[in-house]
């Protein structure tokens, strides 16, 4: 991250004397500690999710855009191409990602959607008896860092829809988490095809990309 590669930068510095340069160290010492204990933090829920019903556990985040059409033609990179966003969130438990895939013209990538995506797995993925629900994602002001995104949990707790809810932030920089593993895989797929037209061909491709079928599930927004 940024605060690693200048207290790195710092501590080469043969112009830097004896006590900056140990300052520089202590920091970044401490940077990434703080660093670990949210992969530290991870891991503890996860392990409680696998054993414990009524604790659920999640990791949310948008994949990196898809642009259509795909096509192998030069002239296309000078074209105004339609994008694609894709919302994922991932089931700590399960090891399963819910897929949330529209384009630009049905919604962006703020805080409203999130709201909204987050609402709906609530409603159909999480079980009543439910009591913890722990959130994992980065620290995104627009998406996942914000008033809206806080009042919206708040209020769950306040309708007695959890008792306990913990959103989740990471050292920035240090933010690679399960979601992101999910995303690697559909891009390897996307990658692996030369070319692709429609949403409804993206869905595919992302229902195809795992040997497991039961790995992604595809939310229709329009329902």
């Amino acid at each position: 991250c940024v605060t690693c590669e200048e207290l790195n930068n710092k501590i080469k510095n043969p112009v830097l004397n004896q006590k900056a340069r140990q300052v520089a160290v202590a920091e970044l010492i401490v940077h990434k500690r703080q660093a670990n204990k949210f992969y530290k933090t991870l891991q503890a829920v996860t392990k409680i999710c696998e054993k414990d019903s009524r604790s659920v556990g999640i990791c949310m985040d948008f994949m990196a855009n898809i642009f259509l059409p795909c096509i192998p033609v030069q002239d296309l990179y000078y074209l105004r191409q339609l994008t694609v966003n894709v919302f994922g969130i991932h089931d700590l438990g399960s090891r399963e990602m819910t897929c949330f895939v529209y384009h630009e013209g049905e919604g962006g990538k703020a805080c409203n959607e999130v709201c909204s995506w987050l609402n709906w797995f609530i409603k159909n993925q999480i079980k009543l008896d439910v009591e913890t629900l722990n959130i994992f994602a980065d620290n995104c002001t627009g998406q996942n860092k914000n008033n809206a995104i806080v009042r919206f949990l708040m209020a769950l707790c306040e309708m007695k829809r959890f008792k306990k809810i913990e959103l989740i932030f990471p050292i920035r920089g240090h933010s690679f988490m399960p979601a992101d593993r999910d995303f690697s895989i559909i891009k390897r797929k996307l990658l692996r095809e030369e070319r692709y037209y429609t949403i409804s061909e993206v869905i595919g491709l992302i229902k195809s990309s795992s040997q497991n079928e039961n790995k992604f599930c595809l939310v229709d927004i329009k329902n």
